[in-house]
């Protein structure tokens, strides 16, 4: 299997290379009276910015698409416009020839003669993607920006070809076409309709056209399903099993068909796959033992998939042989992912039990739709084993995953798992909150108006991997910056945080932990004499979560996962606790909340849980969360009171427990 994957890279390089000598000199269009003088957009009052054009040529047969935009800035934060972000995937995707340029109010032009940065772009808790940026120059209101690219995509990355025709800002006009790759056919389907007043796509001149005016501004909101689900959008799939059916359970029963053959020729190694075992296991391990061992095996093999993109001297000198099947795999030591999940299956069988391959389609992108009878949607796989009546769910073919976990995108959904007989749709299950933990651990003394301390956090199931994933490729000094950021970002305050360990980033079992120290400047707030500190310090995420009263889609977390905090603070000498808040108790809907505060010998203890208990809520039922969450942030904010004591009264008060 890794031969195909060495030639989909050479050609997207060459693709990448040729492109090199294309000229990109064509001339803008002109520039109309009535888009100088347009100071507002009836269809979209008090927009900031609208898009005047949009055009998307996607050609298939050539894997690449060229990109323009026109954008009329309305209003002072409308300039912001001006910093252009060009996402792209950096593994299969180039983004070249980019031309940019400023026409002022007046009509005058300024062409971008600026620097272009590539750079990552990190927007929230595991949220990074790598893009183009620059910055143009003189943007005012009444500005109009043009900008164009070329989007090259390696071969395969065609089976990702779609037009979103939704986009933040209000669209008045926009024309998309699209080459089909001519070697498979080809059909297309709009899965959340067209906008209003929107022609089906057409077929013509060997292109598919479709053109739309006036296409509303698309509303983000925090933790809604992934944004291409709820996007107007024509999805384009090609038919590369060359299945005819038009059923979908026949469908799938005949794409089936063809992935089992591929699996079994791939996985029918039994004499070589029985030697391993032998030397694996053990007469009395228990099954769960055998299977265990078989995991770890596989696990500590070279995983090609996520090694760090290497340089064409780098991918000569390491020679990497093709694998044509599970005993290649096993006798040169590695293989991509893919062919680490058939080898576990593999040796499973030899093993005795009953295992297979489940094709699934996870859910961090869109959510599978069956009937759709899109095979390029089922981008994973899995290992089935039938243990003692129940079937387990394993991923030898992601590092760092522990026996018997899923990533979360890999969990809560429904995939395909490939038999004789035409397969059979299975149901993963959600990940529950003891697989996804956070503990935060922090001993802090009050210096002055500042917490000074340690905190050690402790990653734990799915949180644990998501670290170890994020960073696997960071040398010490990012992986340091990173999870100082990380720490810093759940402080409701500015902090000083200094990650002082070495954390276990290559466990697979163990929990991820990491030790700070900190200082909190200005924590205690000064009101008279007296001394004020919230109870939430570790409550960033929630204090602006759910804020609006209203709700356009249902709320969508990753996985059911919990964090609790416990914090001690130790008093100066010449301060006592006047009063604690109360302890706080709050359940709605999928979530929980707990705060406890005491007083002990002058040191302050708080208690603070928050437990999301499951990944979806409808939107009938956001405004008792949106209630939930005015709560906690009202307890978070309640305060610990301190006053200062004589020096005489000291010995009186210690000893002294307040609750």
């Amino acid at each position: 299997m890794r031969n195909a994957t060495m030639m989909m890279r050479w050609l997207f390089v060459l693709l990448c290379l040729n492109a090199a000598g294309v000229s990109h000199a064509s001339s803008w269009a002109p520039i109309s009276p009535d888009e100088l003088k347009m100071t507002s957009e009836p269809k979209a009052p008090g927009a900031s910015a609208i898009i005047l054009e949009l055009q998307v040529d996607r050609d298939d047969s050539e894997n690449k698409v060229a990109f323009y935009e026109r954008m009329k800035v309305l209003t002072d934060a409308g300039r912001d416009r001006a910093n252009v972000v060009i996402p792209y995937d950096k593994e299969n995707e180039s983004v070249r020839f980019i031309e940019a340029r400023t026409i002022r109010p007046d009509g005058s032009i300024l062409d971008f003669e600026g620097k272009i940065f590539d750079k990552l772009i990190v927007k929230g808790k595991g949220e990074r993607y790598q893009a183009k940026t620059f910055s143009l120059p003189e943007v005012q209101v009444g500005s109009i920006i043009e900008y164009r690219y070329h989007k090259y995509f390696s071969p395969y990355w065609l089976f990702n070809s779609r037009w979103v025709l939704s986009d933040e800002l209000f669209i008045k006009h926009a024309k998309y076409t699209l080459v089909p790759n001519g070697y498979y056919a080809l059909r297309w389907s709009w899965p959340r309709g067209l906008p209003p007043g929107t022609a089906e796509p057409l077929e013509k001149g060997g292109r598919i056209h479709l053109e739309t005016h006036d296409v509303p501004a698309f509303v983000s909101e925090q933790n809604m399903p992934p944004e291409i689900e709820l996007k107007y959008r024509v999805d384009f799939v090609y038919n590369t099993l060359d299945v005819k059916e038009t059923v979908p359970l026949k469908f799938w029963q005949a794409a089936d068909k063809v992935w089992y053959k591929n699996a079994e020729d791939f996985m029918d190694k039994k004499k070589a796959m029985a030697k391993v075992v032998s030397q694996l296991i053990q007469p009395g391990d228990s099954p769960e033992q055998k299977l265990r061992k078989i995991y770890a095996h596989v696990q500590q093999l070279r995983n090609l998939t996520y090694e760090k993109e290497k340089t064409e001297q780098e991918e000569k000198r390491d020679k990497i042989k093709d694998i044509d099947d599970v005993a290649d795999v096993e006798k040169y030591g590695y293989g991509d992912a893919s062919d680490l999940t058939y080898l576990y299956v593999a040796l499973a069988r030899a093993a005795g039990f009953q295992s297979d391959i489940a094709w699934i389609s996870t859910r961090d992108q869109y959510f599978f739709e069956p009937d759709v009878m899109n095979p390029m949607q089922l981008t994973s796989n899995v290992a089935v084993v039938d243990v003692d009546g129940k079937q387990i769910y394993l991923e030898p073919g992601r590092p760092f995953i522990p026996f018997g976990l899923l990533p979360w995108y890999e969990s809560g959904i429904s995939g395909l798992r490939l038999g004789k007989d035409g397969g059979t749709w299975v149901k993963i299950p959600p990940t529950t909150v003891e697989q996804a933990r956070i503990n935060r651990k922090a001993v802090f003394k009050l210096v002055d108006d500042a917490l000074e301390g340690v905190v050690t956090v402790t990653y734990t199931g799915l949180d644990a991997i998501d670290q170890r994933l994020e960073e696997m490729h960071d040398d010490d000094t990012a992986r340091k910056e990173y999870m100082e950021d990380e720490l810093k970002r759940v402080i409701v305050t500015g902090a000083d945080v200094t990650m002082t360990n070495q954390p276990e980033w290559n466990g697979v079992e163990t929990p991820l932990v990491v030790e700070y120290k900190v200082r909190v400047p200005g924590w205690a707030s000064a009101v008279g004499k007296r001394r004020l500190m919230q109870i939430g310090l570790f409550a960033a995420d929630e204090k602006h979560a759910f804020e609006q009263e209203n709700r356009l889609y249902p709320v969508y977390f990753h996985c059911a996962e919990a964090v609790n905090d416990d914090i001690s603070i130790e008093l100066p000498s010449g301060w006592q606790v006047n009063s604690v808040p109360k302890t706080h108790g709050e359940n709605v809907a999928i979530t929980e909340y707990g705060s406890r505060v005491e007083n002990t010998n002058n040191i302050i203890h708080i208690e603070r849980s928050f437990t999301v208990n499951a990944i979806y809520l409808p939107q009938k039922y956001y405004p008792a969360l949106h209630e939930f969450y005015q709560n906690v942030r009202a307890n978070d904010e309640e305060q610990i009171v301190l006053s200062p004591v004589a020096l005489s009264d000291a010995s009186a008060n210690k000893g002294s427990k307040t609750h």
